[in-house]
């Protein structure tokens, strides 16, 4: 039985065809260490779990006149194993001949005629290290289902957390809990409503609004080519909770305060403006439902905030992201995108395939970032009985974006992937650099205020 694609999916492939530059695949870097796994260890490990994802078995289906959205329908050739290949870094195997290795792979687009995915076993590394490099296209997955593709690769964790609700035990105490908490939650329905319906108002207001303010001219918008640079940072995670706690702000705000330092970095090396409206950035937010765990499909919002790259104290940038995030959260912007993209599923595809078709004919100069942050792993995991020491996410680009940042946290790590234009964007070892310079000033300044800024 087919599965029509929401709107969101399958406007990503809209883009693509809209682009013979875009490649909107999605992807995670998995390092470990070990004896490098055989290619029948790692098949028989897709083989037994890759169908338990949902459309992993299935490949897109487009209806003809765009009368009707793509579907997924089962592929009835798919195999596992054609799916997987292998390949060797150039010696001496560096992070750098790893990160050229996985932008190569990244810039070719995945053949729709099969299901949309790819895993590729990356050998080579010094240290007798290995690398897993798991690619999907967005239509698939977004950020956050996509980590739950760990689960497919990884071995099962050897402690388990508290029972989740679903796990939770079903008594006549927890019925009744659940009935009563139905009826008061029905009872306050219309007040809820309405006062959502009121933030939606606003949130779509500031969103439109913010449209309106034009960015800077920044060489950072602009055509892009087939081909990407591949970058990663990492920190320690317990470096950015001390800063969190020092300055009473969040994870992503620390993460969105790296990503505005290399930013500022990168303009300031280009003898670029750094005004306040120099660079804003999209921001995906999960809208996923807790109790909606097990779907797939794409849920996503999104806020547009200007970075900060005209402050020069790192302490006083990352206070205003804190400030602006806070205030797009509170305006409900988040809310308004999401419902414009549940509006578009009661619109007629063949209406919302040509808009988006249309859109790509006209240059977009608002938006010159892409920043997204995943939850990952929370402990020390392992693939085949082998260490995994790290793992770095990818993000692509699109629509004159040049630059693409994604985070996503792993145990101890927040590793930064930093996806660029082959052509327009060279120097992705300097934003590398300063992501990981200003969690070292941040935390410098948790000790010493008067040393913030040391690296700027």
């Amino acid at each position: 039985m087919s599965d029509k694609l929401t709107p969101l999916d399958a406007a990503f492939l809209e883009v693509e065809d809209s682009d013979r530059h875009a490649n909107l695949s999605i992807g995670a870097v998995v390092v470990a260490e070990g004896p490098t796994p055989t290619d029948d260890d790692l098949i028989e490990r897709l083989s037994a779990r890759i169908r338990s994802l949902p459309h992993a078995a299935d490949r897109i289906h487009v209806i003809p006149l765009d009368l009707a959205a793509p579907t997924w329908v089962p592929d009835p050739n798919f195999d596992p194993a054609r799916h997987f290949t292998r390949i060797g870094v150039p010696s001496p195997g560096r992070m750098c001949d790893l990160t050229d290795t996985v932008a190569w792979i990244m810039s070719e687009r995945l053949d729709r005629d099969r299901p949309l995915w790819q895993c590729w076993l990356i050998e080579g590394l010094e240290d007798c290290r290995w690398a897993i490099l798991v690619k999907a296209h967005h239509s698939l997955i977004d950020g956050v289902t996509g980590a739950r593709l760990f689960d497919v690769l990884f071995d099962k964790p050897l402690t388990s957390g508290p029972p989740t609700d679903n796990e939770a035990p079903k008594g006549p105490k927890s019925l009744y809990g659940k009935i009563i908490g139905f009826y008061c939650s029905t009872l306050r329905a219309p007040q809820r409503l309405a006062r959502r319906s009121v933030r939606i108002a606003e949130g779509t207001a500031q969103l439109a609004g913010d449209l309106l303010i034009p960015s800077a001219n920044s060489s950072l918008n602009g055509p892009i080519g087939h081909q990407r640079r591949y970058g990663t940072a990492q920190v320690r995670m317990h470096d950015v909770r001390t800063i969190c706690s020092a300055f009473d702000v969040t994870v992503n705000d620390v993460a969105l305060a790296c990503v505005t330092s290399s930013l500022r970095s990168l303009l300031l090396h280009r003898k670029e403006d750094i005004s306040r409206h120099a660079v804003r950035t999209l921001v995906p937010v999960s809208v996923r439902a807790s109790n909606t765990g097990t779907s797939f499909h794409n849920e996503v919002s999104l806020m547009l905030p200007f970075l900060p790259v005209e402050i020069e104290d790192p302490v006083d940038r990352l206070q205003t992201i804190h400030r602006r995030l806070s205030r797009h959260k509170n305006g409900g912007e988040s809310g308004s995108g999401q419902t414009i993209t549940a509006a578009a599923q009661y619109a007629p595809f063949m209406s919302s395939a040509w808009f988006i078709r249309l859109a790509m004919r006209v240059p977009q100069r608002s938006i010159v970032t892409v920043v997204t942050d995943v939850p990952g792993p929370t402990e020390k995991r392992r693939l085949l009985g082998r260490g995994i020491i790290g793992i770095y996410p990818y993000v692509p680009i699109a629509v004159r974006l040049r630059l693409g940042f994604a985070i996503l946290s792993y145990h101890d790590q927040l590793a930064f992937g930093i996806t660029a234009d082959y052509d327009s964007v060279s120097e992705v070892q300097l934003l590398s650099m300063s992501v990981e310079q200003e969690v070292a000033s941040l935390l410098r300044s948790t000790r010493n205020p008067s040393s913030a800024g040391e690296f700027h």
